[in-house]
């Protein structure tokens, strides 16, 4: 009888030991799962709060580079708007207008580049210049005459010709230029280093004391290894950031101990994948990037 109570009651608690640890890992089961729910939640609200975030100074970053834009096509009003310089204008004055437009340059750092043409697109001057750098002014004949820019010069002249208003904005844009650019400009300081180049310019029609449009100027600055527009950026946020040419950074402010570009390179590089997925968006993206 003893035993049989005993085996019962062994029976019975193997039976609620099994029946407890069901509930047991039911319950963890369950609460794992909401857990994991949970947590899944909370790092997508996370992950939309920090892109939001992230979002917003991005725009903040946009317009540090559009200020840059506005300086530099304020830059050429300024110079363009030199009586001096206007009544100068002309194939015989060269070398006073290479003195303007040095003098100028070297007072900012605002630009890299001015140069003169022509309504035909043809070279008249520039700083660096040929007359004292050896500027292969050809070449620049050559790329702007078939550039976007001067497109949209030829479009503005075109306008005003007809007397009617002109809006001068569309002649500004952020550019990649490559190594013959820099090249036949003479930019020959460690800053320019390198085969492919993010800048920026600006032109500028110049018109005479009638009013009358008589040139083009126009005036640039190459980011690569520019650091100032990144440092205030980062100065003001907290955060790091570069700018790239394809999946290569060509300036970079506040990654920890990668001060110099040479170094960052390899380490900040954008994969070809992201590269694709970024230039195929037909807006922003939020992508995660492990550097």
């Amino acid at each position: 009888m003893k035993s049989i109570k005993t085996k019962s009651l062994l029976t019975f608690c193997i039976t609620a030991a099994v029946i407890i640890s069901a509930i047991t890992v039911l319950i963890s089961l369950k609460l794992s799962a909401s857990i994991r729910a949970q947590s899944q939640l909370l790092s997508k609200e996370l992950t939309s709060m920090s892109n939001d975030t992230l979002s917003g100074y991005h725009g903040v970053f946009k317009s540090t580079t559009d200020a840059m834009l506005e300086d530099i096509m304020d830059f050429t009003a300024q110079v363009s708007r030199n009586p001096v310089f206007a009544e100068m204008i002309g194939p015989r004055a060269t070398v006073q207008l290479t003195g303007i437009l040095e003098e100028n340059r070297v007072q900012t750092d605002k630009v890299d580049f001015i140069i003169l043409f022509d309504l035909q697109g043809s070279y008249i001057a520039s700083a660096p210049s040929e007359v004292y750098n050896g500027v292969d002014y050809k070449w620049l004949e050559t790329f702007y005459q078939a550039s976007e820019i001067w497109k949209n010069v030829a479009r503005v002249l075109k306008t005003l010709e007809t007397q009617l208003e002109t809006d001068e904005s569309v002649l500004r844009a952020a550019v990649k230029f490559n190594a013959d650019f820099i090249k036949a400009f003479q930019l020959t300081t460690p800053r320019f280093a390198g085969k492919d180049f993010i800048g920026m310019h600006a032109a500028r029609v110049v018109r005479d004391r009638l009013k009358e449009p008589i040139a083009v100027l126009i005036a640039g600055k190459i980011l690569n290894n520019y650091q100032k527009p990144l440092k205030q950026f980062y100065d003001t946020t907290g955060l790091a950031a570069a700018i790239y040419v394809g999946g290569s950074p060509v300036v970079h402010v506040g990654f920890s101990g990668r001060e110099k570009a040479a170094a960052a390179a390899k380490d900040l590089e954008i994969g070809a994948e992201t590269l694709k997925e970024i230039f195929a968006a037909d807006k922003p993206r939020n992508l995660s990037l492990t550097l």
